[in-house]
């Protein structure tokens, strides 16, 4: 009779072993020398893990009896990081932070450690964000990491609308600035900003960096600026009006321009510029069929360009806009009441991902994106039938997750942000007395902890859909066509003001069967029905217009007419890169499927 005895935990009981012989200082036969610091390990542990250790033990024919020496110079690395070092090789567990993530980086690079390497790349590209962009790309150039290199330059270029502002930009090396101008998928505002960011980098250290300014100048698309602005620069811009080849460039742009009747400089852009615009998806047209168009309002243009269609037809479906993608849910069609479906459109490549379904179809729900993380709030199930669950959508598990519950089932919630915490949700219809109403009720959200912090309720005098916003740090603000309502975050409390917001131009009150969403300081308005009463009965037709209310003046505008007349659609803002509104037809041919 024979019996095998496999231990599966026999291996981590001897490096736990070893690793208590380590600390000891017991049957060591390595010592690590950091300043005044030093530090026993074992020669077959280090050279296991360490091909620097292997090939050092080779070259100088260190013999088994031997104590092998290792000295590091302690401005290079600190005793702390190098007993955190010894614990990852005999554990293989690490803590990478902010404060040591330099130098674990070092130590990977010292004892040619690639695992750590790699662990080290993950953690800098999953917090990477506007505080650490710079300090990270230093990182990837100083200690040899190509692939976190490249992930710092996608994030920059993406971001570089926001990021060219801040003061860190200035530190940016010439070479990863010259890539940025050069490229014409660059996500800046305009050409201006790009124009502005070269010649502030290279004012910021002008005796070594003027020479790199006539190349950087060379790839600015001067047709994309305005008549203004190149006339300033050209003459007040030292940089400039001393180098007669870019003088030269903007005098031969300008007398072109008075021989052409300009219409609009987005048609001049870089294909990556950033416009501002209203994405409004779905709907259902007058005669009851369902929509899955995509199309885009641009504010500046006052223009509409269909970008895509939707995998699938729906109105009264949710939509939000991150950085980078669209995300598309729920909604009800001829097929069924309630969709669960769910999908995101990504706006650089124009391609469509389907994700995992909702965990219940929802119809008229909200959706708001907070820190860059999509969640969907409240909706209907069914005619009548509400609920308060706040899902989130988690990338790493791609699943929706319920997070949390409002304080009251409702839909046709209206959803802002504060910061990169708090998710504020004023309003929605509900069930009351056997009826539908709009109930007057705030929570506030709290996305870490998964729970309303604050709530409070109030009587309101309207069924119709309000506008909110934040008033600086202090107040959340609620308009609608009856009063304004103010709420102080202080102290949590409502007070009814007598402001309110006028009635569309065709007399209509904001329902949700109207696309709305707020831009910049302006509201817009398109489809959605509208009521004529002829004394003896009402009827309604579908809106075929679209507005802007900018509420410093407190008058709407009728702007463009879109493509189609749609009620129920949903309706969110975006930034969209300026190859569609230059080759529309071209980018709509393009979208595709990805499952």
């Amino acid at each position: 009779m024979k019996l095998e005895f496999d231990d599966h935990k026999h291996s981590t009981y001897i490096l736990q072993s070893l690793n208590t012989q380590r600390q000891k200082k017991e049957c060591c036969d390595v010592v690590i020398n950091v300043g005044s610091h030093s530090f026993s390990a074992h020669q077959n542990i280090l050279t296991a893990v360490s091909p620097y250790v292997k090939d050092l033990i080779h070259s100088c024919n260190i013999q088994p009896s031997d104590e092998l020496s290792v000295t590091i110079d302690i401005d290079y690395m600190s005793p702390v990081s190098v007993e955190q070092l010894l614990e990852y090789f005999y554990t293989g567990k690490i803590i990478i932070a902010d404060k040591n993530v330099e130098d674990l980086l070092k130590g990977a690079k010292y004892f040619m450690i690639k695992r750590l390497k790699s662990h080290c790349v993950e953690y800098l590209e999953l917090v990477l964000d506007r505080q650490s962009y710079m300090y990270t790309l230093m990182l990837a150039e100083t200690y040899d990491l190509p692939d976190l290199a490249a992930t710092v330059y996608l994030y920059v270029k993406d971001q570089f609308f926001i990021l060219s502002e801040t003061k860190e930009f200035v530190k940016c090396p010439y070479h990863v600035l010259l890539k940025l101008v050069k490229d014409e998928d660059l996500h800046t505002s305009k050409e201006d900003q790009v124009l502005q960011t070269i010649l502030r980098w290279t004012n910021h250290n002008l005796e070594d960096r003027k020479g790199y300014f006539p190349k950087l100048f060379s790839y600015i698309y001067l047709n994309g600026i305005a008549d203004e602005v190149l006339s300033d620069i050209s003459s007040n811009e030292p940089l400039i009006k001393n180098n007669t080849t870019c003088v030269c460039a903007i005098v031969d742009v300008l007398s072109h321009r008075k021989q052409e009747n300009l219409t609009s400089l987005a048609y001049f852009q870089r294909k990556g510029a950033l416009l501002d615009v209203v994405l409004v998806l779905g709907g259902q047209s007058s005669d009851g069929s369902f929509r899955n168009a995509v199309y885009a309002y641009v504010v500046d243009e006052n223009k509409w360009i269909k970008i895509t269609h939707m995998p699938y037809r729906a109105a009264a479906l949710g939509a939000i806009c991150t950085s980078k993608y669209l995300y598309v849910t729920g909604g009800t069609n001829e097929q069924n009441a309630s969709l669960k479906a769910a999908w995101r459109y990504d706006l650089d490549k124009n391609t469509w991902n389907k994700l995992p379904d909702l965990p219940l179809g929802l119809v008229f729900h909200s959706m708001v994106a907070c820190n860059g993380i999509v969640y969907t709030v409240g909706g209907s199930v069914a005619p009548r039938k509400y609920i308060s669950t706040i899902y989130r959508y988690d990338e790493k598990k791609e699943k929706w997750t319920s997070v949390g519950r409002m304080s009251v089932p409702m839909d046709c919630a209206e959803v802002v942000t504060k910061g990169d915490r708090y998710i504020y949700i004023a309003t929605g219809r509900c069930m009351i007395n056997d009826r539908i109403s709009r109930v007057g009720v705030i929570d506030c959200f709290d996305t870490i902890t998964g729970e309303v912090k604050q709530s409070l309720t109030f009587p309101i005098e309207f069924k119709h859909r309000p506008v909110i916003s934040f008033q600086g740090d202090t107040a959340l603000i609620m308009q609608s066509h009856k009063h304004t309502i103010e709420v102080s975050l202080q102290k949590f409390k409502a007070n009814k003001l007598p402001k309110r917001i006028p009635l569309l131009p065709n007399a209509t009150k904001l329902e949700v069967c109207h696309a709305m969403c707020l831009i910049r300081d302006m509201i817009f308005v398109c489809g959605g029905t509208s009521a004529t009463d002829d004394g003896n009965v009402k009827e309604y037709s579908v809106n075929k217009n679209a507005y802007l209310l900018e509420t410093k003046v407190g008058a709407w505008n009728e702007v463009a007419k879109p493509s189609e007349a749609l009620e129920s659609s949903a309706c969110c803002k975006s930034k969209l890169q300026c190859k569609f509104l230059q080759k529309p037809e071209k980018s709509l041919s393009k979208s595709k499927l990805e499952h």
